[in-house]
């Protein structure tokens, strides 16, 4: 299973976000779709995005993966992640 969760504001708003997907190319396309209206973020394809390793939250006990998008304004779209307790 894979987790995500958007990137936002505050950490509660970020887990409020959180969603689970069988494949990695399920979680991305649902990223594609979801932010592909934004002005700026003309997301074509699944390889207009990145993942990587960003490190360990300690508040939830997540190793956390950056998903970033590669787009005319580029930026971090939110978290992979898998818990660890």
């Amino acid at each position: 299973m894979i987790k995500y969760r958007e990137h936002r504001g505050s950490l509660q708003e970020s887990l409020d976000t959180a969603r689970e997907f069988s494949t990695l190319k399920d979680c991305l396309q649902y990223i594609k779709g979801a932010y592909n209206d934004f002005p700026g973020h003309n997301i074509k394809n699944i390889k207009d995005f990145s993942i990587a390793y960003y490190g360990y939250d300690e508040r939830v006990h997540q190793e956390l993966y950056r998903v970033y998008c590669h787009s005319e304004l580029p930026f971090i779209l939110g978290f992979i992640y898998e818990e660890t307790e």
